[in-house]
């Protein structure tokens, strides 16, 4: 549980941290240094913990494919993310992620056809509910603001 709640907050940490990038210095500053540093990270643990896998890999067609939609998945997520957090705050982004159980949700119903706790309903229902209130009140920062902060942060170099 500990590790859960962990990430948990990490990842709300990695969202405000982005939201103050993005807002601050611009979209393409934030994903081109998330670019350039995930690569070299990336690069480097897969160097030194998987380096048999890949070398012992059937890299097939398929295999291949797969790499190519997930890297196109996440540089999609990323792109609009930041495009999110220009117009949003990164709280926003986070209720909106939790109401997106739903899909597994439907999945659930209709491929697999096992039911669903009636507690799940309820919580949906609260978490949306919360997203809507969230929602009527205006952002702290709004794009304008934001985009006069990047203007600046251009102008001084």
């Amino acid at each position: 549980d500990l590790l859960c709640i962990s990430g948990a907050f990490l990842y709300a940490v990695s969202n405000v941290v982005q939201e103050l990038w993005v807002k601050n210095y611009g979209p393409q500053l934030f994903l081109t240094r998330l670019g350039l540093c995930g690569s070299a990270i990336s690069f480097t643990q897969a160097a030194i913990f998987e380096r048999h896998a890949l070398t012992n890999a059937h890299w097939t067609g398929a295999a291949i494919g797969a790499w190519v939609g997930y890297s196109a998945s996440l540089t999609s997520l990323y792109y609009l993310t930041s495009w999110f957090l220009v117009n949003a705050d990164a709280a926003l982004f986070n209720l909106s992620l939790l109401t997106s159980d739903v899909y597994a949700v439907l999945f659930s119903l209709f491929a697999l056809k096992r039911a669903v706790s009636w507690l799940y309903f309820i919580s949906f229902v609260l978490t949306l509910s919360g997203l809507l209130v969230y929602h009527r009140a205006p952002s702290a920062t709004t794009a304008a603001e934001a985009m006069a902060a990047v203007d600046a942060s251009d102008e001084r170099g």
